[in-house]
Protein backbone atom coordinates (compact mmCIF):
# COMPACT_ATOMS: atom_id res chain seq x y z
CA UNK A 1 0.00 0.00 0.00
CA UNK A 2 1.83 3.24 -1.21
CA UNK A 3 0.42 6.35 0.48
CA UNK A 4 1.67 10.04 0.59
CA UNK A 5 0.54 9.81 4.03
CA UNK A 6 3.10 9.98 7.10
CA UNK A 7 0.75 7.80 9.39
CA UNK A 8 3.15 6.51 12.43
CA UNK A 9 2.26 2.84 12.02
CA UNK A 10 1.14 1.43 15.39
CA UNK A 11 1.54 -2.36 16.75
CA UNK A 12 -1.66 -4.78 16.70
CA UNK A 13 -1.47 -4.81 20.30
CA UNK A 14 -2.66 -1.27 20.76
CA UNK A 15 -5.10 -0.62 18.16
CA UNK A 16 -8.45 -0.79 19.55
CA UNK A 17 -11.70 -2.62 17.93
CA UNK A 18 -14.55 -1.00 18.45
CA UNK A 19 -16.85 -3.86 16.84
CA UNK A 20 -16.11 -7.22 15.99
CA UNK A 21 -18.59 -10.17 14.46
CA UNK A 22 -17.38 -13.00 12.86
CA UNK A 23 -19.68 -15.24 10.30
CA UNK A 24 -18.29 -19.12 9.78
CA UNK A 25 -19.75 -20.84 6.87
CA UNK A 26 -19.26 -24.08 6.93
CA UNK A 27 -19.96 -26.45 3.92
CA UNK A 28 -20.20 -29.86 4.58
CA UNK A 29 -20.91 -32.54 2.05
CA UNK A 30 -23.62 -35.48 2.20
CA UNK A 31 -21.59 -39.25 2.31
CA UNK A 32 -23.80 -40.18 -0.62
CA UNK A 33 -22.75 -43.40 -2.50
CA UNK A 34 -23.87 -45.56 -5.32
CA UNK A 35 -26.50 -47.40 -2.55
CA UNK A 36 -27.71 -44.38 -1.03
CA UNK A 37 -28.66 -41.06 -3.63
CA UNK A 38 -28.13 -37.79 -3.03
CA UNK A 39 -31.86 -37.11 -3.02
CA UNK A 40 -32.85 -39.62 0.16
CA UNK A 41 -29.64 -38.22 1.98
CA UNK A 42 -31.01 -34.93 1.45
CA UNK A 43 -34.42 -36.33 2.67
CA UNK A 44 -32.85 -38.25 5.73
CA UNK A 45 -31.60 -34.98 6.62
CA UNK A 46 -34.77 -32.74 6.37
CA UNK A 47 -36.52 -36.10 8.58
CA UNK A 48 -33.55 -35.39 11.36
CA UNK A 49 -33.96 -31.97 11.45
CA UNK A 50 -37.07 -31.58 12.37
CA UNK A 51 -37.29 -34.88 14.67
CA UNK A 52 -34.27 -33.14 16.69
CA UNK A 53 -36.28 -30.54 18.50
CA UNK A 54 -33.41 -27.24 18.19
CA UNK A 55 -34.05 -26.79 14.01
CA UNK A 56 -37.13 -25.08 13.13
CA UNK A 57 -37.57 -24.33 9.20
CA UNK A 58 -38.47 -20.62 7.94
CA UNK A 59 -41.07 -19.54 6.17
CA UNK A 60 -38.61 -16.66 5.58
CA UNK A 61 -35.82 -16.71 3.59
CA UNK A 62 -33.97 -13.27 4.25
CA UNK A 63 -34.92 -13.31 7.79
CA UNK A 64 -32.33 -13.12 10.36
CA UNK A 65 -32.63 -14.03 13.88
CA UNK A 66 -33.30 -11.86 16.03
CA UNK A 67 -34.75 -9.17 13.86
CA UNK A 68 -38.50 -8.11 14.37
CA UNK A 69 -40.43 -9.12 11.15
CA UNK A 70 -42.45 -6.01 11.00
CA UNK A 71 -39.54 -3.34 11.48
CA UNK A 72 -39.33 -0.39 8.79
CA UNK A 73 -35.30 -0.87 8.68
CA UNK A 74 -35.96 -4.49 9.03
CA UNK A 75 -37.83 -4.11 5.09
CA UNK A 76 -36.05 -1.63 3.82
CA UNK A 77 -33.01 -4.01 4.51
CA UNK A 78 -34.37 -7.21 2.96
CA UNK A 79 -35.79 -4.80 0.15
CA UNK A 80 -32.10 -3.65 -0.75
CA UNK A 81 -30.50 -7.09 -0.28
CA UNK A 82 -32.79 -8.26 -2.84
CA UNK A 83 -32.44 -5.79 -5.50
CA UNK A 84 -28.63 -5.69 -4.89
CA UNK A 85 -28.74 -9.57 -7.03
CA UNK A 86 -30.31 -10.31 -10.53
CA UNK A 87 -33.80 -12.24 -10.30
CA UNK A 88 -31.89 -15.55 -11.29
CA UNK A 89 -29.84 -14.95 -8.39
CA UNK A 90 -32.94 -14.02 -6.45
CA UNK A 91 -34.41 -17.32 -7.33
CA UNK A 92 -31.75 -19.73 -5.73
CA UNK A 93 -31.21 -17.12 -2.28
CA UNK A 94 -34.64 -17.10 -1.40
CA UNK A 95 -36.35 -20.26 -2.49
CA UNK A 96 -39.92 -21.62 -2.48
CA UNK A 97 -39.13 -24.65 -2.66
CA UNK A 98 -39.60 -26.57 0.93
CA UNK A 99 -36.89 -28.67 0.38
CA UNK A 100 -34.38 -25.83 0.18
CA UNK A 101 -35.80 -23.42 2.70
CA UNK A 102 -33.07 -22.56 5.29
CA UNK A 103 -33.20 -24.03 8.96
CA UNK A 104 -32.80 -22.12 12.31
CA UNK A 105 -31.52 -22.97 15.60
CA UNK A 106 -32.12 -20.64 18.16
CA UNK A 107 -31.40 -23.09 20.98
CA UNK A 108 -27.56 -21.50 22.21
CA UNK A 109 -27.08 -18.06 22.81
CA UNK A 110 -23.40 -17.44 23.82
CA UNK A 111 -19.82 -18.39 23.08
CA UNK A 112 -16.81 -17.89 25.20
CA UNK A 113 -13.56 -18.83 24.03
CA UNK A 114 -9.95 -18.73 25.89
CA UNK A 115 -7.71 -17.28 22.98
CA UNK A 116 -4.09 -18.03 23.64
CA UNK A 117 -1.19 -15.41 22.95
CA UNK A 118 1.65 -17.12 23.60
CA UNK A 119 2.16 -17.47 27.15
CA UNK A 120 -0.92 -15.65 27.73
CA UNK A 121 -4.62 -15.72 27.13
CA UNK A 122 -7.53 -13.78 26.05
CA UNK A 123 -11.12 -14.41 27.32
CA UNK A 124 -13.32 -13.32 24.10
CA UNK A 125 -17.26 -13.85 24.34
CA UNK A 126 -19.67 -13.28 21.99
CA UNK A 127 -23.69 -13.42 21.16
CA UNK A 128 -24.47 -16.21 19.07
CA UNK A 129 -26.86 -13.86 16.29
CA UNK A 130 -26.98 -16.22 13.51
CA UNK A 131 -27.11 -20.45 13.18
CA UNK A 132 -28.33 -21.50 10.30
CA UNK A 133 -28.35 -24.44 7.76
CA UNK A 134 -28.57 -24.05 3.81
CA UNK A 135 -29.42 -27.71 2.66
CA UNK A 136 -28.75 -27.61 -1.26
CA UNK A 137 -30.14 -30.54 -3.70
CA UNK A 138 -26.48 -31.02 -4.77
CA UNK A 139 -25.55 -32.39 -1.69
CA UNK A 140 -24.11 -29.77 0.60
CA UNK A 141 -25.47 -28.30 3.62
CA UNK A 142 -24.28 -24.83 4.79
CA UNK A 143 -24.00 -24.16 8.34
CA UNK A 144 -23.69 -20.06 9.05
CA UNK A 145 -22.56 -19.20 13.06
CA UNK A 146 -22.33 -15.47 13.22
CA UNK A 147 -20.87 -14.57 16.50
CA UNK A 148 -21.12 -10.64 17.67
CA UNK A 149 -18.43 -9.53 20.23
CA UNK A 150 -19.67 -8.68 23.60
CA UNK A 151 -17.50 -5.65 24.47
CA UNK A 152 -15.56 -6.04 28.22
CA UNK A 153 -14.30 -3.68 30.21
CA UNK A 154 -10.77 -3.39 28.20
CA UNK A 155 -10.68 -2.62 24.86
CA UNK A 156 -10.59 -5.18 22.38
CA UNK A 157 -7.38 -5.25 20.89
CA UNK A 158 -6.43 -5.87 17.12
CA UNK A 159 -4.01 -8.29 17.91
CA UNK A 160 -6.90 -10.39 19.84
CA UNK A 161 -8.89 -10.25 16.76
CA UNK A 162 -6.45 -11.29 15.01
CA UNK A 163 -5.68 -14.56 17.21
CA UNK A 164 -9.32 -15.25 17.32
CA UNK A 165 -10.21 -15.16 13.64
CA UNK A 166 -6.68 -17.74 13.68
CA UNK A 167 -7.85 -20.00 16.13
CA UNK A 168 -11.69 -20.28 16.46
CA UNK A 169 -12.07 -20.96 12.52
CA UNK A 170 -10.17 -24.42 13.44
CA UNK A 171 -12.43 -27.73 14.02
CA UNK A 172 -9.71 -29.98 15.39
CA UNK A 173 -6.85 -29.65 16.23
CA UNK A 174 -3.92 -29.07 13.29
CA UNK A 175 -0.66 -30.02 15.03
CA UNK A 176 0.84 -29.98 17.93
CA UNK A 177 3.79 -27.83 19.34
CA UNK A 178 5.93 -30.46 22.21
CA UNK A 179 2.37 -32.40 22.94
CA UNK A 180 0.49 -29.06 23.56
CA UNK A 181 -2.26 -28.23 20.87
CA UNK A 182 -1.60 -25.41 18.37
CA UNK A 183 -3.23 -22.80 16.83
CA UNK A 184 -6.29 -23.88 18.79
CA UNK A 185 -8.62 -22.12 21.83
CA UNK A 186 -7.21 -23.28 25.23
CA UNK A 187 -11.13 -23.77 25.80
CA UNK A 188 -14.65 -22.99 24.19
CA UNK A 189 -17.70 -22.43 26.41
CA UNK A 190 -21.31 -22.74 24.83
CA UNK A 191 -24.37 -21.40 26.74
CA UNK A 192 -28.28 -22.46 25.72
CA UNK A 193 -31.81 -20.83 25.89
CA UNK A 194 -31.60 -22.49 29.55
CA UNK A 195 -28.32 -21.30 30.86
CA UNK A 196 -26.67 -24.71 30.82
CA UNK A 197 -23.12 -24.23 29.41
CA UNK A 198 -21.46 -27.02 27.35
CA UNK A 199 -17.17 -26.84 28.00
CA UNK A 200 -14.61 -28.28 25.91
CA UNK A 201 -11.09 -27.93 25.61
CA UNK A 202 -8.37 -29.39 22.90
CA UNK A 203 -6.53 -32.57 24.43
CA UNK A 204 -2.81 -32.60 25.12
CA UNK A 205 -0.74 -35.39 22.74
CA UNK A 206 -0.88 -38.12 24.48
CA UNK A 207 2.03 -39.43 26.41
CA UNK A 208 1.10 -43.35 26.16
CA UNK A 209 3.01 -44.49 23.48
CA UNK A 210 0.07 -47.31 22.37
CA UNK A 211 -2.24 -44.52 22.30
CA UNK A 212 -0.52 -42.46 20.34
CA UNK A 213 0.11 -44.92 17.48
CA UNK A 214 -4.00 -45.74 17.82
CA UNK A 215 -4.61 -42.03 16.63
CA UNK A 216 -2.79 -43.18 13.37
CA UNK A 217 -5.49 -46.06 12.34
CA UNK A 218 -8.98 -44.83 14.17
CA UNK A 219 -10.64 -41.95 15.41
CA UNK A 220 -11.88 -42.63 19.33
CA UNK A 221 -14.35 -40.56 21.34
CA UNK A 222 -11.40 -38.90 23.00
CA UNK A 223 -9.09 -38.67 20.16
CA UNK A 224 -7.66 -34.73 20.26
CA UNK A 225 -7.94 -34.71 16.28
CA UNK A 226 -11.79 -35.33 16.43
CA UNK A 227 -13.84 -32.18 15.96
CA UNK A 228 -14.68 -30.24 18.96
CA UNK A 229 -17.06 -30.34 21.26
CA UNK A 230 -18.63 -27.06 20.84
CA UNK A 231 -18.76 -27.58 16.86
CA UNK A 232 -19.85 -31.06 17.35
CA UNK A 233 -23.01 -29.57 19.55
CA UNK A 234 -23.72 -26.76 17.07
CA UNK A 235 -24.22 -29.18 14.21
CA UNK A 236 -25.74 -31.86 15.88
CA UNK A 237 -27.34 -34.17 14.68
CA UNK A 238 -25.27 -34.22 12.00
CA UNK A 239 -22.44 -35.76 12.35
CA UNK A 240 -18.41 -35.67 10.37
CA UNK A 241 -17.51 -38.33 8.79
CA UNK A 242 -14.12 -38.82 11.31
CA UNK A 243 -15.90 -37.70 14.40
CA UNK A 244 -16.64 -40.69 17.24
CA UNK A 245 -20.34 -42.27 16.31
CA UNK A 246 -19.53 -41.60 11.95
CA UNK A 247 -20.67 -45.89 12.04
CA UNK A 248 -23.42 -46.12 14.08
CA UNK A 249 -25.29 -42.69 12.81
CA UNK A 250 -28.43 -43.00 10.43
CA UNK A 251 -28.49 -42.02 7.07
CA UNK A 252 -28.62 -38.96 6.02
CA UNK A 253 -26.64 -37.56 9.25
CA UNK A 254 -23.37 -38.70 8.37
CA UNK A 255 -21.35 -35.79 6.52
CA UNK A 256 -18.23 -34.91 5.10
CA UNK A 257 -16.02 -32.03 5.60
CA UNK A 258 -14.13 -30.90 1.89
CA UNK A 259 -11.45 -28.81 3.45
CA UNK A 260 -9.10 -29.00 6.66
CA UNK A 261 -9.46 -27.72 10.02
CA UNK A 262 -9.96 -24.74 9.01
CA UNK A 263 -13.98 -23.55 8.35
CA UNK A 264 -14.36 -20.85 6.08
CA UNK A 265 -14.68 -17.25 7.24
CA UNK A 266 -15.79 -13.98 7.13
CA UNK A 267 -14.54 -10.72 9.63
CA UNK A 268 -16.40 -7.86 10.21
CA UNK A 269 -13.12 -5.65 12.20
CA UNK A 270 -14.55 -1.67 13.02
CA UNK A 271 -11.49 -0.08 14.55
CA UNK A 272 -12.18 2.49 16.85
CA UNK A 273 -10.60 6.41 15.36
CA UNK A 274 -7.75 7.86 16.42
CA UNK A 275 -5.54 10.19 15.33
CA UNK A 276 -1.67 9.95 14.85
CA UNK A 277 -0.94 13.23 14.01
CA UNK A 278 -2.82 16.27 13.02
CA UNK A 279 -2.78 19.75 10.65
CA UNK A 280 -4.77 21.29 8.37
CA UNK A 281 -3.68 18.48 5.60
CA UNK A 282 -3.79 15.41 7.57
CA UNK A 283 -7.00 12.97 6.88
CA UNK A 284 -9.17 12.24 9.81
CA UNK A 285 -9.13 10.00 12.70
CA UNK A 286 -11.26 7.42 10.84
CA UNK A 287 -8.91 7.20 7.62
CA UNK A 288 -6.03 7.85 10.24
CA UNK A 289 -7.04 4.56 12.33
CA UNK A 290 -6.65 2.32 9.23
CA UNK A 291 -3.49 3.44 7.47
CA UNK A 292 -1.53 3.32 11.34
CA UNK A 293 -1.64 -0.80 10.15
CA UNK A 294 1.34 -2.15 9.39
CA UNK A 295 1.87 -4.18 5.92
CA UNK A 296 2.66 -6.73 7.94
CA UNK A 297 -0.57 -6.76 9.97
CA UNK A 298 -2.59 -6.26 6.40
CA UNK A 299 -0.78 -9.57 5.15
CA UNK A 300 -1.78 -11.38 8.94
CA UNK A 301 -5.39 -10.65 8.37
CA UNK A 302 -5.68 -11.47 4.42
CA UNK A 303 -4.41 -14.73 5.95
CA UNK A 304 -6.36 -14.95 8.82
CA UNK A 305 -2.68 -15.57 10.63
CA UNK A 306 -2.13 -15.19 14.41
CA UNK A 307 -0.61 -11.47 15.43
CA UNK A 308 3.09 -10.97 15.36
CA UNK A 309 3.78 -7.57 16.02
CA UNK A 310 5.58 -5.64 12.94
CA UNK A 311 7.17 -8.98 11.15
CA UNK A 312 5.61 -10.65 8.28
CA UNK A 313 4.26 -14.03 8.43
CA UNK A 314 6.18 -15.03 5.38
CA UNK A 315 9.38 -13.98 3.58
CA UNK A 316 8.96 -10.41 3.15
CA UNK A 317 8.76 -10.32 -1.20
CA UNK A 318 6.35 -13.35 -0.81
CA UNK A 319 4.23 -11.35 1.28
CA UNK A 320 4.45 -8.34 -1.04
CA UNK A 321 3.93 -10.11 -4.45
CA UNK A 322 1.08 -12.77 -3.11
CA UNK A 323 -0.72 -11.58 -0.46
CA UNK A 324 -0.37 -7.42 -0.33
CA UNK A 325 -0.48 -7.33 -4.21
CA UNK A 326 -3.64 -9.12 -4.85
CA UNK A 327 -5.33 -9.82 -1.18
CA UNK A 328 -7.40 -6.43 -0.79
CA UNK A 329 -10.41 -4.49 -2.79
CA UNK A 330 -9.65 -0.85 -2.62
CA UNK A 331 -12.27 1.37 -3.70
CA UNK A 332 -12.80 2.69 -0.27
CA UNK A 333 -9.40 2.93 1.06
CA UNK A 334 -8.53 6.41 2.32
CA UNK A 335 -5.86 8.06 -0.63
CA UNK A 336 -4.92 11.73 -1.46
CA UNK A 337 -6.90 12.98 -3.65
CA UNK A 338 -9.88 11.18 -3.05
CA UNK A 339 -13.05 13.07 -2.27
CA UNK A 340 -15.56 12.08 0.60
CA UNK A 341 -13.38 8.59 0.76
CA UNK A 342 -15.25 5.83 3.30
CA UNK A 343 -12.62 4.53 5.59
CA UNK A 344 -12.99 0.58 4.35
CA UNK A 345 -11.03 -1.69 3.63
CA UNK A 346 -12.40 -5.47 2.23
CA UNK A 347 -9.96 -8.69 2.08
CA UNK A 348 -10.84 -11.31 -0.43
CA UNK A 349 -7.83 -14.21 -0.09
CA UNK A 350 -7.97 -17.60 0.21
CA UNK A 351 -11.05 -19.23 2.59
CA UNK A 352 -10.92 -15.65 4.72
CA UNK A 353 -13.63 -12.73 3.66
CA UNK A 354 -13.31 -9.38 5.69
CA UNK A 355 -14.33 -6.16 5.86
CA UNK A 356 -12.30 -3.56 7.97
CA UNK A 357 -13.32 0.06 8.79
CA UNK A 358 -14.15 3.40 11.04
CA UNK A 359 -16.37 5.78 11.34
CA UNK A 360 -15.91 9.31 12.21
CA UNK A 361 -16.23 10.41 15.99
CA UNK A 362 -18.67 12.28 17.23
CA UNK A 363 -17.88 14.09 20.53
CA UNK A 364 -21.72 14.29 20.87
CA UNK A 365 -22.66 10.41 21.28
CA UNK A 366 -21.67 8.08 23.75
CA UNK A 367 -18.64 5.30 22.76
CA UNK A 368 -20.51 3.22 21.77
CA UNK A 369 -22.69 4.73 19.36
CA UNK A 370 -22.94 3.32 15.57
CA UNK A 371 -22.79 5.89 13.21
CA UNK A 372 -24.88 5.74 9.83
CA UNK A 373 -22.20 4.39 7.58
CA UNK A 374 -21.00 1.76 9.97
CA UNK A 375 -25.04 0.42 10.03
CA UNK A 376 -25.14 0.23 6.33
CA UNK A 377 -21.36 -1.56 6.35
CA UNK A 378 -22.44 -4.41 9.35
CA UNK A 379 -26.06 -4.78 7.21
CA UNK A 380 -23.81 -5.33 3.71
CA UNK A 381 -21.61 -7.80 5.84
CA UNK A 382 -24.93 -9.99 7.27
CA UNK A 383 -26.51 -9.73 4.01
CA UNK A 384 -24.97 -9.21 0.95
CA UNK A 385 -21.33 -10.29 1.43
CA UNK A 386 -22.39 -13.03 2.95
CA UNK A 387 -24.98 -14.11 -0.02
CA UNK A 388 -21.50 -13.34 -2.30
CA UNK A 389 -19.17 -15.62 0.16
CA UNK A 390 -21.71 -18.55 0.21
CA UNK A 391 -22.12 -18.55 -3.26
CA UNK A 392 -18.74 -19.13 -3.64
CA UNK A 393 -18.08 -21.69 -1.01
CA UNK A 394 -21.36 -23.43 -1.98
CA UNK A 395 -20.10 -23.86 -5.44
CA UNK A 396 -16.50 -25.07 -4.52
CA UNK A 397 -17.64 -27.40 -2.03
CA UNK A 398 -20.17 -29.09 -4.47
CA UNK A 399 -17.98 -29.41 -7.32
CA UNK A 400 -16.03 -31.45 -5.16
CA UNK A 401 -18.55 -33.66 -3.68
CA UNK A 402 -19.58 -34.23 -7.09
CA UNK A 403 -16.14 -35.16 -8.04
CA UNK A 404 -15.51 -37.74 -4.58
CA UNK A 405 -19.02 -39.18 -6.06
CA UNK A 406 -17.09 -40.09 -9.33
CA UNK A 407 -14.38 -41.73 -7.69
CA UNK A 408 -16.52 -43.30 -5.11
CA UNK A 409 -18.83 -44.83 -7.82
CA UNK A 410 -15.87 -46.19 -10.00
CA UNK A 411 -14.40 -48.23 -7.00
CA UNK A 412 -17.38 -49.33 -5.86
CA UNK A 413 -18.72 -51.22 -9.37
CA UNK A 414 -15.55 -52.34 -10.61
CA UNK A 415 -17.30 -55.58 -11.28
CA UNK A 416 -20.76 -54.30 -11.88
CA UNK A 417 -20.71 -52.44 -15.05
CA UNK A 418 -24.48 -52.01 -15.40
CA UNK A 419 -24.61 -49.78 -11.82
CA UNK A 420 -21.92 -48.02 -12.61
CA UNK A 421 -23.48 -47.06 -15.90
CA UNK A 422 -26.34 -45.99 -14.04
CA UNK A 423 -24.37 -44.21 -11.50
CA UNK A 424 -22.42 -42.23 -13.69
CA UNK A 425 -25.37 -40.95 -15.92
CA UNK A 426 -26.95 -40.02 -12.81
CA UNK A 427 -23.74 -38.01 -11.48
CA UNK A 428 -23.99 -36.09 -15.34
CA UNK A 429 -27.73 -34.94 -14.49
CA UNK A 430 -26.34 -33.63 -10.91
CA UNK A 431 -23.75 -32.00 -12.72
CA UNK A 432 -26.32 -30.85 -14.97
CA UNK A 433 -28.55 -29.63 -12.75
CA UNK A 434 -25.73 -27.78 -10.39
CA UNK A 435 -24.32 -25.89 -13.33
CA UNK A 436 -27.59 -24.15 -14.22
CA UNK A 437 -28.98 -23.92 -10.61
CA UNK A 438 -25.96 -23.03 -8.48
CA UNK A 439 -22.89 -21.78 -10.45
CA UNK A 440 -23.17 -18.06 -10.83
CA UNK A 441 -20.13 -15.95 -12.64
CA UNK A 442 -22.12 -12.62 -12.04
CA UNK A 443 -24.99 -12.25 -9.54
CA UNK A 444 -25.80 -7.82 -10.12
CA UNK A 445 -25.73 -5.25 -12.55
CA UNK A 446 -23.77 -2.85 -10.23
CA UNK A 447 -19.93 -3.08 -10.62
CA UNK A 448 -18.89 -3.21 -7.12
CA UNK A 449 -20.49 -6.60 -6.73
CA UNK A 450 -19.44 -8.20 -9.59
CA UNK A 451 -16.14 -7.18 -8.97
CA UNK A 452 -16.21 -8.74 -5.45
CA UNK A 453 -17.29 -12.01 -7.03
CA UNK A 454 -14.64 -12.16 -9.72
CA UNK A 455 -11.89 -11.80 -6.48
CA UNK A 456 -13.68 -13.99 -4.54
CA UNK A 457 -13.83 -16.74 -7.41
CA UNK A 458 -10.57 -16.56 -8.32
CA UNK A 459 -9.29 -16.41 -4.76
CA UNK A 460 -11.30 -20.08 -4.77
CA UNK A 461 -10.24 -21.63 -7.44
CA UNK A 462 -13.70 -22.26 -8.51
CA UNK A 463 -13.36 -21.31 -12.28
CA UNK A 464 -10.37 -24.37 -12.67
CA UNK A 465 -11.93 -26.37 -10.58
CA UNK A 466 -15.05 -26.40 -12.44
CA UNK A 467 -13.24 -27.37 -15.73
CA UNK A 468 -11.38 -30.15 -14.15
CA UNK A 469 -14.74 -32.12 -12.82
CA UNK A 470 -16.44 -31.16 -15.72
CA UNK A 471 -13.61 -32.98 -17.65
CA UNK A 472 -14.01 -36.13 -15.37
CA UNK A 473 -18.07 -36.54 -16.05
CA UNK A 474 -17.43 -35.65 -19.69
CA UNK A 475 -15.08 -38.42 -19.77
CA UNK A 476 -16.86 -40.99 -17.90
CA UNK A 477 -20.14 -40.41 -20.17
CA UNK A 478 -17.79 -40.69 -22.84
CA UNK A 479 -16.68 -44.15 -21.56
CA UNK A 480 -20.53 -44.91 -20.82
CA UNK A 481 -21.56 -44.37 -24.43
CA UNK A 482 -18.71 -45.88 -25.99
CA UNK A 483 -19.91 -49.15 -24.40
CA UNK A 484 -23.25 -48.87 -25.03
CA UNK A 485 -22.10 -48.60 -28.51
CA UNK A 486 -20.01 -51.27 -28.12
CA UNK A 487 -22.84 -53.23 -27.14
CA UNK A 488 -25.47 -51.91 -29.63
CA UNK A 489 -23.35 -53.12 -32.50
CA UNK A 490 -22.21 -56.58 -30.99
CA UNK A 491 -26.26 -57.08 -30.42
CA UNK A 492 -26.44 -55.74 -34.37
CA UNK A 493 -24.22 -58.37 -35.21
CA UNK A 494 -25.57 -61.19 -33.24
CA UNK A 495 -29.12 -60.26 -34.56
CA UNK A 496 -28.15 -59.84 -38.30
CA UNK A 497 -26.66 -63.79 -38.00
CA UNK A 498 -29.85 -64.42 -36.14
CA UNK A 499 -32.06 -63.28 -39.26
CA UNK A 500 -29.72 -64.98 -42.27
CA UNK A 501 -29.43 -68.16 -40.55
CA UNK A 502 -33.48 -68.19 -40.50
CA UNK A 503 -33.27 -67.27 -44.04
CA UNK A 504 -30.64 -70.07 -45.54
CA UNK A 505 -32.61 -71.51 -47.95
CA UNK A 506 -33.04 -68.06 -49.50
CA UNK A 507 -29.69 -67.03 -48.80
CA UNK A 508 -28.66 -70.40 -50.95
CA UNK A 509 -30.68 -68.76 -53.93
CA UNK A 510 -28.97 -65.23 -53.64
CA UNK A 511 -25.66 -66.81 -53.69
CA UNK A 512 -26.60 -69.12 -57.21
CA UNK A 513 -27.96 -65.97 -58.28
CA UNK A 514 -24.63 -63.41 -57.66
CA UNK A 515 -22.55 -64.12 -61.05
CA UNK A 516 -25.56 -63.69 -63.69
CA UNK A 517 -26.91 -60.61 -61.82
CA UNK A 518 -23.33 -59.44 -61.90
CA UNK A 519 -22.85 -60.19 -65.30
CA UNK A 520 -26.28 -58.30 -65.81
CA UNK A 521 -25.17 -55.43 -64.19
CA UNK A 522 -22.77 -55.06 -66.68
CA UNK A 523 -24.22 -55.35 -69.52
CA UNK A 524 -26.91 -53.31 -68.83
CA UNK A 525 -24.45 -50.51 -67.85
CA UNK A 526 -22.81 -50.71 -71.26
CA UNK A 527 -25.64 -50.48 -73.21
CA UNK A 528 -26.86 -47.33 -70.55
CA UNK A 529 -23.12 -45.49 -71.46
CA UNK A 530 -24.00 -46.07 -75.03
CA UNK A 531 -27.60 -44.58 -75.04
CA UNK A 532 -28.64 -41.20 -75.55
CA UNK A 533 -29.73 -39.24 -72.12
CA UNK A 534 -32.81 -38.70 -72.96
CA UNK A 535 -33.50 -42.41 -73.19
CA UNK A 536 -32.01 -43.29 -69.93
CA UNK A 537 -34.76 -43.22 -67.55
CA UNK A 538 -37.65 -45.02 -69.49
CA UNK A 539 -35.30 -47.64 -70.85
CA UNK A 540 -35.44 -50.90 -70.00
CA UNK A 541 -31.63 -51.07 -69.48
CA UNK A 542 -31.61 -48.71 -66.59
CA UNK A 543 -33.97 -51.35 -64.33
CA UNK A 544 -31.92 -54.71 -65.48
CA UNK A 545 -29.16 -52.07 -63.97
CA UNK A 546 -30.97 -51.59 -60.72
CA UNK A 547 -32.42 -54.95 -60.58
CA UNK A 548 -28.75 -56.22 -60.67
CA UNK A 549 -26.73 -53.85 -58.13
CA UNK A 550 -29.74 -55.07 -55.95
CA UNK A 551 -29.64 -59.02 -56.70
CA UNK A 552 -25.41 -58.19 -55.75
CA UNK A 553 -25.72 -56.44 -52.43
CA UNK A 554 -28.21 -58.77 -51.03
CA UNK A 555 -26.15 -61.75 -52.51
CA UNK A 556 -23.49 -60.62 -50.17
CA UNK A 557 -25.13 -59.79 -47.25
CA UNK A 558 -26.55 -63.41 -47.02
CA UNK A 559 -23.11 -64.90 -47.85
Amino acid sequence: MSLDYDIPKCNASKIDVARFRLLFQWPLLVEAGPDHSVESQMQALHAALEADGHWQQTDDPAALPGEPADSTARQRDVYQERVYFHDFVQRFLYPEDPAAKVWRNDHYKTLTATIRDGDDTSLVTFDIRRLTLHPFQTGVAMISLELEHIPGDAPLKLATVQNTIDQLRRSYTPFWDEGAPGRVPARVELTDARGETTEGAPLDWPDDSDMASSLLRDIPEDDPRAVFAHWRKLIEPLVISRMAGADEAKDGLVWRDPSDERIPVNSFIWLAPKAHISGDTAPPAEQQALLALHDSDWARLADAEDSGGALHPYNTDFVEQTILGRAFYDRFLPSPGASDAIATRYITYGPHFSMVGASKPDPDQPPDFVSGWEKTATTHFRRHYASLTMIVRLEQAALLGISRRLTNLVHATRQDQARREAGIIELQDQFLEFTHRYRFTGVSSQVMPGELLTRLRDAAGVDALYDEVRAEIDGAAAAVAAHMVGLMGANLLMDRGELFDKAAPVSTLFKLSGVSAIAMSMIALAGLCMSKWKDLLKGPLAWIAFAGVVLVVVGLLAG
